[in-house]
């Protein structure tokens, strides 16, 4: 299991989170019958592999970009401090189910924004959301030295 859908299992067994969205958590795409609000996770890049003078190190750095949806700008602020404080709470655990369960190390929100994405239709009122970036050190497989 990678990191993205590491936090995902992580937010959609965080009853603040589910309080607001359920189980509406999706990695990058939502499917197109989903109301709002839900949330999505994606890798984004900035992925560093550490290594040392004898090799890799087994810890990663992925970042993350977490999008709260909402149909009002309020609910999409209070879903993003539920995964904020969600997030938080991941580092120093393990995240995900054996065999592919993940230790993190540390956590840390770089950047959040607002964004509204114009309606498409003529029912349509429009998507706020609240975009986060994080920062997630973890660890990774190594490989057998011989």
């Amino acid at each position: 299991m990678n990191i993205a859908a590491s936090t995902i299992s992580h937010l959609r067994d965080t009853a603040a989170v589910c309080e607001y969205v359920g189980k509406r958590i999706y990695r990058t795409v939502v499917p197109d019958s989903d109301d709002l609000p839900y949330v999505t996770v994606q890798r984004i890049g900035g992925t560093r592999h550490e290594h040392y003078q004898d090799g890799v190190s087994g810890m990663r750095g992925s970042r993350l970009q977490i999008n709260c949806y909402a149909g009002n700008p309020n609910t999409a602020d209070e879903i993003s401090e539920a995964v904020r404080i969600a997030m938080d709470g991941m580092e120093h655990t393990t995240v995900g189910a054996p065999p592919f369960d993940q230790s993190v190390g540390s956590v840390s929100l770089d950047d959040d924004f607002d964004d509204y994405e114009e309606p498409v239709g003529g029912g349509d009122k429009g998507t706020y959301s609240v975009r986060q970036e994080w920062h997630v050190w973890h660890d990774e497989s190594v490989p057998v030295r011989v």
